[in-house]
């Protein structure tokens, strides 16, 4: 499925509207081929079919402000940077809005706060994966500590007797 400019406008409204609220199609007329989405923030994102529509080039355009001197450095995409994907549509016959908009929600939006280091690099999994262990490791602690506090309430269990456990056998 190849996609011209027509369908790059419609596409690029469909994925505003599926972003919600805020995000607003800049140019009602396709610009040199490319679609621009804005957030009230400063945020961006765009949509280029290139290579005769066969391919969408896909960008975000971060909106933070640089760390300053006392400030630890920023995770998120800084201001004025961009951040590159694209979507292939050759010998698909998915709808081209659902397939950006796939790519967009999982390898692009969140890059806007945690910005990756080379291509590839997902830090927002790390996180998840950081966050989900953590959670895993707390709700473990509070287990031990549930069955510690459990353990102290039954009567301790009595060791047997060595002399009674040989009298046993020999009997």
């Amino acid at each position: 499925m190849l996609i011209n400019d027509e369908a790059t406008r419609q596409v690029a409204e469909t994925i505003g509207n599926a972003l919600g609220v805020g995000f607003t199609l800049r140019n009602a007329a396709i610009a040199h081929g490319a679609a621009h989405i804005e957030y009230p923030d400063g945020r961006a994102l765009g949509i280029r079919p290139i290579f005769g529509g066969a391919i969408v080039q896909l960008w975000i355009i971060g909106n933070a402000k640089p760390a300053g001197e006392d400030e630890p450095p920023t995770l998120r995409l800084l201001e004025g940077h961009l951040y590159h994907a694209a979507v292939s549509l050759i010998g698909t016959e998915a709808d081209p809005a659902d397939l950006i908009l796939e790519k967009l929600t999982n390898d692009l939006l969140p890059a806007f706060e945690f910005k990756p280091h080379y291509v590839g690099h997902r830090p927002w999994e790390d996180a998840f994966n950081n966050a989900l262990a953590d959670a895993i490791a707390e709700q473990g602690d509070r287990r031990r500590n549930d069955d510690e506090g459990k353990a102290g309430d039954e009567p301790p269990l009595a060791e047997p007797r060595p002399d009674l456990a040989l009298s046993s056998r020999r009997g």
